[in-house]
Parts: C-alpha cells; sequence; structure tokens
C-alpha cells in the first residue's frame, strides 16, 4: 500500500493520484491555494453576482441562482453564504440519492425550515436499482448514475426557470486529489474531468451521448 508522504492519505481512495515525489494531488492543491489572490477572487464573484441580479430583475424572475444540494456540508454553506453574504434569492436542487442518510435527509430538512424553495427531485427506485448495478459493472462506480442526475439537475431547473447563474459543490478532484492536474481555473466545464463525469454517458438503453454542460450567461 503507499500512502502520501505529507498526509498519509492512502491508495486506497479510489482515483487518487500521486507525483513522482510521492505526493498526493490534495497536498499539492493545499500549497497552490496559499499562491491565490483571494480579493481577486472576491472581486470576479462580486461582479457575476450583479450580472446575475441585473439578470433576474431585468427578466422579472423571482431567482438569481440556482444552487444544487445534496444534503453534505458544501452544498448547506453555499445556500447560506449565497442568500445571507451575497444577498442572492437561490432555487435549490436537490436530487434524492436511492439511499441518502439520515444526517443528509436532516440537512435538506433544515434547508427548507430556513425559508428556502426547493425542488426534491426522487428517482424511481427500481431504475435507480438497475442504473447503481450498471454503473458498478461497467465503471466500478455504484453511485455514478445518481451523480450524474445530481450534477445535471441543477443545469436542467436553471434552464427550465430561465435562471442565469448556476452554484454547484466543491471540486473533489481538487480538495481530494483524484483527477491528477486537475483544472484549476474558473472554468466550470472542467468538472466533466472528474471520475464521475469523465465517461461517455449510456442512457442504459444502448444509445450514446456526450455529456454537456450548459455555461453561464447572463
Amino acid at each position: 500500500m503507499k500512502y502520501c508522504k505529507k498526509c498519509l492519505q492512502p491508495d486506497t481512495r479510489p482515483g487518487i493520484k500521486f507525483n513522482s515525489d510521492g505526493i498526493c494531488y490534495a497536498c499539492l492543491y493545499e500549497e497552490k491555494k496559499k499562491t491565490i489572490n483571494w480579493e481577486e477572487r472576491e472581486r470576479e464573484l462580486t461582479d457575476i453576482v450583479s450580472l446575475a441580479k441585473k439578470y433576474s430583475r431585468n427578466t422579472n424572475n423571482a431567482y438569481d441562482c440556482v444552487i444544487g444540494v445534496s444534503g453534505g456540508k458544501d452544498s448547506t454553506f453555499q445556500a447560506v453564504y449565497a442568500k445571507e453574504k451575497l444577498g442572492l434569492n437561490p432555487l435549490l436542487v436537490n436530487s434524492v440519492p436511492d439511499e441518502i442518510t439520515d444526517i443528509g435527509s436532516r440537512n435538506i430538512n433544515n434547508l427548507c425550515n430556513m425559508g428556502f424553495d426547493m425542488i426534491s427531485l426522487k428517482p424511481n427506485p427500481v431504475v435507480a436499482k438497475k442504473i447503481a448495478k450498471e454503473g458498478f459493472i461497467k465503471f466500478g462506480n455504484i453511485v455514478k448514475g445518481s451523480e450524474y442526475a445530481l450534477w445535471s439537475s441543477a443545469y436542467e431547473i436553471a434552464d427550465k426557470f430561465n435562471i442565469s447563474l448556476i452554484i454547484q459543490g466543491e471540486n473533489d478532484a481538487l480538495t481530494l486529489g483524484t483527477s491528477g492536474e486537475q483544472d484549476e481555473t474558473g472554468d466550470a466545464l472542467s468538472i466533466v474531468q472528474t471520475n464521475t463525469l469523465q465517461n461517455e454517458i449510456e442512457d442504459w438503453g444502448g444509445k450514446k451521448k456526450n455529456f454537456q454542460c450548459m455555461t453561464w450567461a447572463a
């Protein structure tokens, strides 16, 4: 078994990568974060928020952004930050996994109780189990199907409700180091490089199509 020389993260984590010096990419990214100009990034975020608010006003839209929430800590933080710190009125979207944890369910209910509007999508459990089996056989990832739905649902809802801004969860390819030289720019489309989304989508009926994200435009 191989361990990262800095954090001791083992190579048993699916998709984990190490550089030639035996350092995992999560540790390498932590070092790169020290060189980020956070004030510049905040100004960039402020500009994006301003454009999103302007777009919603011009289109008489009640919502400024869509946030995909899974019940995890990062999506909960983003929802609260977007509403209380950025002054956005978000529409939350939760694509419920086949077997959500008790903590995840409580976090989702907590967001509803805090006054967030939320659309919750629940897959057919019979179909979900078949997709989970296919995901395990073809990709070694039993939750691949539900993760596709989790990511794509925010884009689908933003398109249907004509909402210009989408806020998504942390990029685990960077924070966990699971995709090596992951794109560290502000391009949200780099998410297709992750283990979950990098493969070609199959609709479980034999037909194939390429995965596409809808870019932010206001």
